[in-house]
């Protein structure tokens, strides 16, 4: 339910989404959360392989998922089932770094679903296995709503500094760019009046 709710009102499946430039208190593309103090984004992960109308990271059993240098700002990239169990947790407290990372998401009928580590075409990934074809992303990055544009905390600050170094691709998009991230060129999706009203059916 709330994949396809998600899919019409917030991004299309498997693409990171939520707009990510305004705190969730006054983003209802964002997620459903009311913090003032925090950026989201997130995406509704179908890893089964199959194709996916309306998207253009279908038909993969696999997703990168590339994450900034996780010391200067604090972020958690949580990584749910489709039970909401979280099976993975990415960010400031759990993986600190100084530097971008890349994880492969592996689905559950993925050949490197097994695997802690993968080294595919020269690159080595850090696996995260899930046992569910759909899957969870929610990530929330600390910012101050509170503060002038040009503090190094602001909103707008953290979003051009950390929140648009986010990137998850399939694994053929990431090695088809020589082992590196596309970023996404926007993280807003706004629905169009016929999406907002199919959505309505998966709302409550």
């Amino acid at each position: 339910r709330f994949l396809k709710y998600n899919a019409l009102h917030t991004a299309p499946v498997n693409v990171l989404g939520g707009k990510g430039q305004l705190p969730a208190a006054w983003n209802n593309l964002a997620t459903n959360a009311g913090d003032a103090s925090v950026l989201y984004l997130n995406a509704m992960i179908d890893l089964s392989g199959r194709k996916i109308a309306g998207t253009p990271n279908g038909a993969t059993k696999e997703l990168v998922l590339t994450v900034p240098p996780s010391r200067g700002d604090y972020y958690v990239a949580n990584l749910l089932d489709v039970f909401v169990n979280s099976i993975g947790s990415i960010g400031t407290r759990t993986t600190p770094s100084s530097r971008s990372q890349s994880y492969l998401i592996a689905g559950p009928t993925s050949q490197y679903a097994g695997k802690r580590t993968v080294r595919i075409n020269g690159f080595t990934y850090r696996v995260l296995p899930t046992d569910t074809n759909y899957n969870w992303l929610l990530i929330r990055i600390r910012a101050d709503s509170l503060v002038p544009s040009g503090n190094r905390n602001s909103t707008a600050r953290v979003y051009q500094r950390t929140v648009r170094r986010f990137a998850l691709n399939t694994l053929d998009q990431f090695q088809a760019n020589g082992n590196a991230p596309i970023y996404p060129t926007t993280f807003s999706y706004p629905p169009t009046a016929a999406e907002s009203q199919r959505a309505q059916k998966w709302k409550n």
